[in-house]
């Protein structure tokens, strides 16, 4: 329900809005007027970033229910939601009998701010979150249940990435492939001879689905359209709507805020200090290997942007929802009043009400100088009065966490939709070019 609530508050108050959605839609419109699912085009020339298996997917919905612009908005969601849902088992096999681990973590990831905003977008985010946590998935099912037929479920999860994003998915799995003897240590350790060269025919598997789409694409488009597909690069799958240049740390900068609300709950982190000096689980482990190196080596590329660590963000959830839902720790420090979001709320509020009086900063948004200090205020207040009110248990305050955010959220992208729509509806430009082309005059596109 809440799912839903998220998807249809900018299918009814927006349009697909340029460059980054029109452009994925441009792709997928010049497949269907063509009849051509092989060689994607873009204004009649080879796509080199097409993410075939988003195109294909909206393709097959336009064919079920038409040529339609609600359907490709909520194709990403419906990726979003599946990877919500396989976290469940992924939690299971971390954490086994841990059952309301698994049971919230669906919900701990969709109440974050980032997932939340970014399950509304067009672009090939999801697909590549839904392969990489198949592939994770195969990898914890493998160690856990010793069933060395995974491999295919692996090969398939990495063929999956290589259709969304080419080479990229192997940046987010292999790190926690190759170093599994780091995360591997509870029960009998896996025989590691079998193990990589599991990895290896996966690997392998991953490519032949690959192939499959690629060499009829080098055939028709040449071998070096097959080739740019396999190797895009970053400023290809980088959304317009940020800045193309930041510094070595902005991921650094990125991650608290990634993580909001989560980050700033201070039950997780009176948690986390509770566990210093105890030796860490295999999931605890499994998650640090699995975000700790993808992060060193995604800030090595030159182009940083935010949706590179979307992959990243169910493992953030795992571990959130085993420090808030683990049965060992369920009882520690939950019902005082520093637990809860109350100083969170005050310190944001307070410092929402004092940012239009500082000097702006050039990496910063600006809406932060043009929210009114009133905005603040009122945040200020609502945390006072969640002081008066008895402490639910851990489960309710989650419930209700995701819940408002997901509101929060939807509010948010309805006043944005009905507020800059007309800015950035491409119908009156298209509706000039349909006249030109009914009249059979010729058209150009430059650049």
């Amino acid at each position: 329900v809440l799912w839903s609530i998220l998807v249809l508050a900018p299918l009814f108050s927006r349009h697909v809005w340029p460059p980054d959605e029109t452009r994925m839609l441009a792709v997928v419109w010049q497949m269907w007027a063509r009849g051509d699912v092989i060689v994607p085009m873009f204004n009649g020339v080879f796509m080199s970033q097409p993410s075939p298996l988003l195109a294909w997917t909206i393709y097959l919905g336009w064919w079920v229910f038409g040529v339609n612009d609600w359907w490709p908005r909520l194709v990403p969601a419906v990726f979003a939601l599946a990877s919500m849902f396989l976290c469940a088992p992924l939690a299971r096999l971390l954490w086994p009998g841990r059952v309301d681990v698994a049971r919230y973590v669906p919900g701990i990831l969709l109440g974050g701010f980032f997932w939340a905003i970014y399950s509304t977008l067009l672009f090939t985010g999801m697909p590549l979150v839904f392969s990489t946590l198949l592939a994770v998935y195969a990898l914890a099912w493998t160690w856990r249940k010793r069933d060395m037929r995974v491999w295919l479920l692996l090969g398939l999860a990495l063929g999956l990435g290589m259709l969304s994003q080419g080479m990229m998915i192997y940046l987010y799995v292999l790190p926690l492939a190759l170093l599994a003897p780091l995360w591997a240590n509870e029960g009998p350790r896996p025989n590691w001879r079998y193990w990589y060269a599991d990895i290896f025919k996966a690997c392998l598997m991953g490519l032949a689905i690959f192939l499959a789409w690629a060499l009829p694409l080098g055939l028709r488009a040449g071998a070096g359209s097959a080739v740019a597909a396999l190797f895009v690069s970053l400023d290809q799958q980088a959304l317009s709507i940020f800045p193309l240049a930041t510094p070595w740390w902005w991921y650094l900068f990125l991650l608290p805020l990634l993580g909001l609300p989560w980050f700033v709950w201070p039950l997780t982190w009176m948690r986390l200090w509770h566990m210093r000096g105890v030796r860490l689980n295999a999931g605890i482990l499994f998650c640090m290997v699995w975000t700790v190196p993808v992060i060193f080596l995604l800030s090595l590329f030159a182009l940083r942007h935010p949706q590179f660590l979307l992959p990243l963000l169910p493992a953030y959830a795992l571990v959130v929802a085993y420090l808030l839902l683990d049965e060992t720790l369920a009882a520690h420090r939950h019902d005082t009043l520093v637990s809860t979001m109350i100083f969170p709320m005050i310190l944001v509020g307070g410092a929402l009400a004092v940012f239009p009086g500082l000097p702006r900063v050039a990496f910063l948004p600006d809406i932060l100088w043009s929210v009114s200090p009133f905005v603040g205020v009122a945040i200020i207040l609502v945390g006072i009065m969640l002081a008066w009110l008895p402490l639910p248990e851990a489960k309710q305050r989650i419930t209700s966490m995701v819940s408002v955010v997901v509101v929060v959220s939807s509010l948010m992208l309805l006043v944005v939709g009905w507020r800059f729509d007309s800015l950035y509806d491409p119908g009156a430009v298209a509706t000039v070019l349909a006249k030109v082309q009914g009249e059979q005059r010729p058209l150009a596109v430059t650049g």
